[in-house]
C-alpha cells in the first residue's frame, strides 16, 4: 500500500534487523547461555519450540536451561541445550532447506520404502537435515544408493530371508519378530534369479534361528 501511495519508495531496502539482536550484548553477562531466539533462528523453528524443549529437559533431567535477565525481555537457554537441540539423532538442524534437497515423500516415490529411508538416514547412508520439523535428504546420496542397489549382489555371509523361514518351517512374520527382538538389520540385494531386490540376513543369525528347537 505504501508503495502505491509513494511510487518513489525504496523497495530494495535491507531487511529489518530482528528485535532480539539488539540484546545480544546481554549474552556476555550469562556464561554458557545464548538467547533462545538465536537457537530458533539457527534451527529454523519457533522460539516457543526451543523454550518447550528446555522445559521438557528440566522435567526429565532437572537441568535448568532457561534464564532471564533484568533489562532484557527475552529468554536465555544453555549452550548444552543448543547443542542437543541442533542435532536429532544423526540429523542436524539448519535454518533453510538446502537447494535441491528432497522430501522424504519424494525419496519414497523413487522406490525406497519409508522404513528403509529412515534406516538409511540412521546408518548415515543417506545424508539428511531438519528444517524445523521437516526432514530433507541430499539427492546425490539417494542417487548413489539407488545405483548401488541396481548393481548389488549378495556377498559372503548373507542368506535369503525367505530361504531361512521356509527351511525353519515358520512364517515370515515369526522370523521378522525374531530379528527385531535381537536388533538384527537385514539388507537388500539382487535376487540370484529374479530381477528384483529382496531381503537378506546374516548367515550366522540364520544358523542360530534354524537351531532353535521347534515342534512340528
Amino acid at each position: 500500500m505504501s508503495r502505491l501511495l509513494n511510487p518513489c519508495a525504496n523497495t530494495s531496502a535491507e531487511p529489518k534487523q530482528p528485535a532480539w539482536q539488539r540484546y545480544e550484548d546481554f549474552e556476555e553477562q550469562l556464561p554458557n547461555h545464548v538467547l533462545a531466539q538465536r537457537v530458533a533462528a539457527a534451527a529454523g523453528v519457533s522460539t516457543q519450540s526451543v523454550i518447550r524443549a528446555a522445559r521438557r529437559r528440566y522435567r526429565s533431567e532437572g537441568k535448568r536451561d532457561r534464564r532471564r535477565l533484568d533489562g532484557c525481555p527475552y529468554t536465555f537457554v544453555s549452550l548444552s541445550l543448543w547443542d542437543d537441540y541442533m542435532q536429532v539423532g544423526h540429523v542436524f538442524r539448519v535454518p533453510e532447506r538446502p537447494a535441491g534437497w528432497l522430501t522424504v515423500k519424494a525419496v519414497i516415490a523413487q522406490g525406497i520404502g519409508k522404513r528403509r529411508v529412515y534406516e538409511l538416514i540412521h546408518s548415515g547412508d543417506l545424508e539428511a537435515v531438519y528444517v524445523g520439523n521437516t526432514m530433507f535428504i541430499e539427492p546425490d546420496s539417494v542417487t548413489h544408493y539407488l545405483r548401488e542397489q541396481r548393481e548389488y549382489k549378495p556377498c559372503a555371509g548373507w542368506v535369503l530371508v525367505s530361504e531361512v523361514y521356509e527351511k525353519a518351517g515358520t512364517s515370515k512374520q515369526a522370523l521378522s519378530n525374531y530379528l527385531k527382538r535381537h536388533s538384527v538389520q537385514t539388507r537388500r540385494f539382487k535376487h540370484p534369479v529374479r530381477d528384483q531386490h529382496v531381503a537378506y540376513m546374516p548367515t550366522e543369525v540364520a544358523e542360530r534361528y534354524l537351531a532353535i528347537p521347534r515342534d512340528h
